[in-house]
Protein backbone atom coordinates (compact mmCIF):
# COMPACT_ATOMS: atom_id res chain seq x y z
CA UNK A 1 0.00 0.00 0.00
CA UNK A 2 2.83 2.38 0.87
CA UNK A 3 4.41 1.75 -2.51
CA UNK A 4 1.15 2.61 -4.27
CA UNK A 5 0.91 5.86 -2.30
CA UNK A 6 4.49 6.77 -3.29
CA UNK A 7 3.71 5.95 -6.92
CA UNK A 8 0.65 8.19 -6.81
CA UNK A 9 2.68 10.98 -5.21
CA UNK A 10 5.19 10.70 -8.05
CA UNK A 11 2.46 10.80 -10.69
CA UNK A 12 0.83 13.84 -9.10
CA UNK A 13 4.17 15.64 -8.74
CA UNK A 14 4.99 15.03 -12.40
CA UNK A 15 1.56 16.24 -13.46
CA UNK A 16 1.87 19.38 -11.34
CA UNK A 17 5.33 19.97 -12.79
CA UNK A 18 3.97 19.72 -16.33
CA UNK A 19 1.19 22.18 -15.54
CA UNK A 20 3.72 24.60 -14.06
CA UNK A 21 6.01 24.28 -17.08
CA UNK A 22 3.09 24.83 -19.46
CA UNK A 23 1.99 27.95 -17.60
CA UNK A 24 5.53 29.30 -17.52
CA UNK A 25 6.02 28.57 -21.23
CA UNK A 26 2.85 30.50 -22.04
CA UNK A 27 4.02 33.43 -19.90
CA UNK A 28 7.44 33.28 -21.52
CA UNK A 29 6.01 33.41 -25.03
CA UNK A 30 3.77 36.33 -24.10
CA UNK A 31 6.72 38.31 -22.71
CA UNK A 32 8.82 37.48 -25.79
CA UNK A 33 6.02 38.81 -27.99
CA UNK A 34 5.85 41.97 -25.86
CA UNK A 35 9.64 42.39 -26.05
CA UNK A 36 9.57 42.07 -29.83
CA UNK A 37 6.80 44.67 -29.98
CA UNK A 38 8.60 47.11 -27.64
CA UNK A 39 9.01 50.55 -29.20
CA UNK A 40 11.28 52.09 -26.59
CA UNK A 41 14.31 51.04 -24.60
CA UNK A 42 12.25 51.37 -21.42
CA UNK A 43 9.57 48.99 -22.71
CA UNK A 44 12.23 46.55 -23.87
CA UNK A 45 14.03 46.69 -20.50
CA UNK A 46 10.76 45.95 -18.68
CA UNK A 47 10.16 42.89 -20.85
CA UNK A 48 13.75 41.69 -20.39
CA UNK A 49 13.32 41.98 -16.61
CA UNK A 50 10.12 39.91 -16.88
CA UNK A 51 11.97 37.32 -18.98
CA UNK A 52 14.62 37.03 -16.26
CA UNK A 53 11.96 36.48 -13.58
CA UNK A 54 10.14 33.85 -15.62
CA UNK A 55 13.37 32.02 -16.48
CA UNK A 56 14.47 32.03 -12.83
CA UNK A 57 11.06 30.63 -11.87
CA UNK A 58 11.37 27.93 -14.54
CA UNK A 59 14.78 26.87 -13.27
CA UNK A 60 13.53 26.74 -9.68
CA UNK A 61 10.54 24.65 -10.73
CA UNK A 62 12.80 22.23 -12.60
CA UNK A 63 15.09 21.99 -9.56
CA UNK A 64 12.17 21.21 -7.24
CA UNK A 65 10.86 18.54 -9.63
CA UNK A 66 14.29 16.94 -9.93
CA UNK A 67 14.75 16.97 -6.15
CA UNK A 68 11.37 15.32 -5.62
CA UNK A 69 12.08 12.68 -8.25
CA UNK A 70 15.49 11.97 -6.71
CA UNK A 71 13.85 11.53 -3.30
CA UNK A 72 11.26 9.18 -4.79
CA UNK A 73 13.96 7.12 -6.49
CA UNK A 74 15.98 6.94 -3.27
CA UNK A 75 12.89 5.65 -1.45
CA UNK A 76 12.24 3.06 -4.14
CA UNK A 77 15.88 1.93 -4.06
CA UNK A 78 15.68 1.58 -0.27
CA UNK A 79 12.53 -0.51 -0.60
CA UNK A 80 14.12 -2.75 -3.23
CA UNK A 81 17.24 -3.20 -1.11
CA UNK A 82 15.09 -4.26 1.86
CA UNK A 83 13.19 -6.70 -0.35
CA UNK A 84 16.45 -8.15 -1.64
CA UNK A 85 17.66 -8.57 1.94
CA UNK A 86 14.43 -10.34 2.89
CA UNK A 87 14.70 -12.65 -0.12
CA UNK A 88 18.33 -13.45 0.61
CA UNK A 89 17.36 -14.35 4.19
CA UNK A 90 14.79 -16.93 3.02
CA UNK A 91 15.62 -20.64 3.09
CA UNK A 92 16.25 -22.21 -0.34
CA UNK A 93 12.68 -23.47 -0.85
CA UNK A 94 11.21 -20.20 0.37
CA UNK A 95 13.52 -18.35 -2.00
CA UNK A 96 12.22 -20.21 -5.04
CA UNK A 97 8.61 -19.58 -4.05
CA UNK A 98 9.28 -15.88 -3.41
CA UNK A 99 11.08 -15.46 -6.73
CA UNK A 100 8.18 -17.13 -8.56
CA UNK A 101 5.74 -14.79 -6.80
CA UNK A 102 7.77 -11.73 -7.73
CA UNK A 103 8.09 -12.86 -11.35
CA UNK A 104 4.32 -13.23 -11.55
CA UNK A 105 3.89 -9.74 -10.10
CA UNK A 106 6.34 -8.28 -12.61
CA UNK A 107 4.60 -10.07 -15.48
CA UNK A 108 1.23 -8.77 -14.29
CA UNK A 109 2.64 -5.23 -13.98
CA UNK A 110 4.08 -5.32 -17.49
CA UNK A 111 0.75 -6.48 -18.85
CA UNK A 112 -0.99 -3.47 -17.25
CA UNK A 113 1.14 -0.93 -19.12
Amino acid sequence: MGELVRDMETVLARYASRITVTELNEALLHVVDEALAARTDGQLQLQLDLLRVIRRTMLESERRAATHEREQLAGRIGLLERQIGEIEALPEEGLKAELARLQQGVAAGVGEK
